[in-house]
């Protein structure tokens, strides 16, 4: 981001020492609790830690992006749909159709003429991956939900 010259991805930090507080706080619940043990929340952060991995990878391919390939604007759009839709009890299903279609869609473009671009598309391909990895923790996250939220009712 040109208004982020500096920007040095420390927030990744603040967010690493939230989720070890959080885990603390988790662990300290689970041992309180006297019958039925509850593993909601230390899964749910396992599944968070395992997302701030893939946010820094991702982090880290964007950072590397010397130019804007016509194909970033798809997934710029892609990831602010994620932002904006991305909740505790969206399944994104529909989010990982969309990134689907873009993958699709990446296919038909042309090859990059300068090794600059393809450097830069290469970086938004990983990107993409990462974000499909990011989006099917949490998809795999609600399923476990689900199953154990069936097995409670029965």
């Amino acid at each position: 981001d040109p208004g982020l010259p500096n920007y040095d991805g420390s927030c990744f930090k603040t967010l690493n020492e939230s989720l070890f507080t959080a885990k603390r706080q988790a662990k300290k619940n689970f041992n309180n609790q006297f019958s039925k043990k509850d593993t909601y929340d230390t899964n749910y952060l396992q599944m968070r830690e395992n997302q701030i991995k893939i946010l820094q990878e991702m982090y880290k391919c964007v950072y590397k992006i010397k130019s804007v390939p016509h194909t970033a604007l798809d997934i710029a759009s892609i990831i602010e749909k994620v932002s904006l839709e991305y909740h505790k009890d969206n399944d994104v299903k529909s989010l990982l159709e969309d990134l689907h279609v873009i993958r699709e869609t990446m296919k038909t473009v042309p090859f990059p003429v300068t090794r600059e671009e393809f450097e830069d598309r290469a970086n938004l391909f990983i990107l993409l991956e990462r974000l499909e990895e990011f989006l099917t923790i949490k998809q795999e996250f609600m399923k476990q939900d689900d199953v154990v939220v069936e097995v409670i009712n029965n």
